[in-house]
């Protein structure tokens, strides 16, 4: 399918998402850069795409701009000659893939982008700062998230959908990298993810390091700043 160019920053989870399964299912695409740290979202032509006002936004000739990445990720995988089994036709297989990414939004992105954001990416992309009981809250509810990916959405799983990927599991891998600069042990007793998070980055490459290394690199060298600072 010719005429698609996804706007975002790989800074950005949902975008690095967009990004690797684009790549990953060799669908040529054009990368409108759009600074997130500069508000760039929030700016008037920016708006004209995405009213929502998020990244990313997937502009495909002739359909309405898809604000919303899962469902950008579902219209992906439904493109002709893109592999099924990233977003399996199978009843089973598919409802799997529609619990967890029902899950992924309020309670995985929910929990581990407040704590991100706290810890690091709000002082490092805006000068916000948190309170230390706020920050301690986030981690409380990101270690219980955790917790719960590993005993409940990976007991006795390959993937989350079972023996093949999906597009699920690249927006889980993306999220988990969101904590990775923070230097916390994030699969630390936690071995159904520990296992997990090497097999999707093993099964994802070249195309999870080609999208995420430089920008989850720049916010480690950010978090490390800010913390030689205090």
């Amino acid at each position: 399918m010719a005429g698609i160019k996804l706007h975002g920053d790989y800074l950005s989870q949902p975008v690095r998402a967009l990004g690797i399964m684009l790549r990953a299912c060799s669908i040529p695409f054009e990368f409108v850069y759009r600074n997130f740290a500069k508000g760039d979202y929030k700016s008037e032509e920016y708006t004209k795409l995405n009213p929502l006002q998020r990244m990313p936004t997937l502009e495909v000739e002739g359909f309405p701009y898809i604000i919303e990445s899962n469902a950008a990720l579902q219209f992906l995988a439904e493109l002709d000659g893109v592999p099924e089994h990233w977003y399996p036709r199978g009843r089973k297989e598919r409802l799997l893939v529609n619990m967890y990414l029902a899950w992924h939004g309020p309670d995985m992105r929910r929990c581990s982008a407040a704590y991100a954001w706290q810890e690091y990416v709000g002082e490092f992309l805006e000068g916000r700062k948190f309170k230390e009981e706020d920050v301690l809250k986030a981690k409380e509810d990101m270690d219980h998230m955790l917790d719960q990916l590993d005993t409940i959405w990976l007991k006795d799983m390959v993937y989350l959908a079972g023996d093949e990927i999906t597009i699920a599991d690249i927006q889980c891998i993306t999220e988990i990298a969101q904590l990775f600069p923070t230097g916390y042990e994030v699969v630390t007793n936690r071995p159904n993810l520990a296992a997990y998070t090497e097999r999707v980055k093993a099964r994802l490459q070249p195309h999870y390091d080609i999208v995420s290394k430089a920008p989850i690199s720049e916010l480690r060298a950010g978090y490390i700043k800010l913390k030689s600072k205090k």
